[in-house]
């Protein structure tokens, strides 16, 4: 009896051993407000579970995050303009409005103006906060002096992509959209051919008209993510970090990206190895005629959310997932697309073809003199 119970103990310990162990890790998270605060409330209670010390950066203005909670410690950062419920629904119900058909003409152009100054302020307030955090000599001490192990965030806000490029920490997105689009568009590769735009309506089966309604919205896109949104975030990487940091680089290079989609209710696309999808991690099962899509959703090996926090750790414990990122995105546009190796063998094959053609022109004369020179 003896033996048996030493043996149970040793096959108990090698198997405890054998497990993925991860330290009660440090984890430093951006949040949005809003609605995306639902979804990572749900992320920073199931890390406090797991026995991870958050912490939450904030700023004065807001309106869902306290600063005050049982699961996380706070920092909260002043800056001196806020987007606020005020100015967020008035947008929200035009949108509404126009879904359902109820919208005119002259609201469809407000709401675009209004959009155009949300796209503008967001970025602004970032970029001032992160400003503030920099320049507040204390905060950046007790900052650095916690410890770290990585920065989780919404990249729909750039706060959490600088701060966690200037602490050097690992970066783990709860992503849908990034500062400027939807998530997919800028790690994949994600031809506008069949993949529609995130609000156009469309599906993967366009004509051809709707292949150009499909292109316009994505030069639009990236038109006000040129001149609304990057320069903020730019600026302060000119600021603040060495030379040549360019912060769509900075977005593109996170070591994880849990996609809070799932493809029973998304088109097939391309993909990478760092995209975790935990779509549905925040939702009851559906009823009435959602029965299907949500069987469909739930038969899966693991719970979307269990999911997230295993990679979330996963993280912890190899400091990064460099192994999982792909480089296309330090790679300049002219080489991802092979234009320049397409311009070499362009080059070379018209080289090729001018050399045997001065070759032949060249034989051509001299046999044409040899010719002449017989026939005087």
């Amino acid at each position: 009896h003896q033996s048996f119970l030493i043996f149970s103990c040793l096959l108990v310990t090698c198997f405890m051993v054998s497990l993925p162990a991860c330290h009660s890790g440090k984890v430093l998270v951006f949040p949005l407000e809003g609605s995306h605060w639902l979804h990572m409330d749900i992320l920073i209670k199931a890390l406090h579970a797991q026995g991870h010390s958050v912490t939450v950066v904030r700023t004065n203005k807001s309106w869902y995050i306290k600063e005050e909670s049982s699961y996380y410690s706070s920092i909260t950062v002043h800056v001196t303009d806020g987007v606020d419920e005020g100015f967020v629904k008035p947008i929200l119900n035009k949108v509404l409005d126009i879904e359902r058909g109820k919208s005119s003409a002259l609201n469809f152009f407000s709401l675009q103006v209004e959009a155009l100054s949300f796209m503008s302020k967001v970025p602004k307030m970032m970029a001032e906060m992160v400003t503030n955090i920099i320049e507040d000599k204390e905060l950046m001490k007790d900052i650095k002096e916690t410890q770290y192990d990585l920065v989780l965030t919404d990249p729909a806000w750039g706060a959490g992509v600088l701060m966690a490029h200037y602490l050097q920490l690992p970066l783990v997105y709860n992503v849908r959209w990034v500062t400027f689009g939807e998530g997919h568009q800028v790690i994949a590769p994600s031809p506008v051919s069949y993949i529609p735009m995130t609000g156009s309506g469309l599906t993967d089966k366009m004509t051809f008209t709707e292949r150009v309604k499909n292109m316009l919205i994505k030069l639009l896109g990236q038109v006000q993510d040129r001149f609304l949104v990057r320069p903020y975030y730019q600026a302060v990487c000119d600021e603040y970090f060495q030379p040549g940091v360019d912060f769509n680089e900075l977005i593109q290079g996170a070591d994880l990206w849990l996609m809070r989609v799932d493809f029973v209710f998304e088109f097939p696309r391309p993909t990478m190895p760092n995209v975790i999808y935990m779509g549905g991690f925040q939702c009851k099962p559906a009823k009435g005629n959602m029965q299907r899509l949500s069987k469909l959703h739930r038969d899966q090996p693991m719970n979307p959310l269990d999911l997230a926090m295993f990679w979330i750790e996963y993280v912890m414990r190899h400091k990064g997932t460099a192994h999982l990122r792909t480089e296309s995105y330090r790679i300049p546009w002219y080489s991802y697309h092979s234009l320049d190796v397409m311009t070499f063998l362009l080059a070379s094959v018209l080289l090729i073809l001018l050399t045997t053609v001065a070759f032949i022109r060249c034989l051509c004369f001299r046999m044409c003199c040899r010719r002449k020179m017989k026939h005087e």
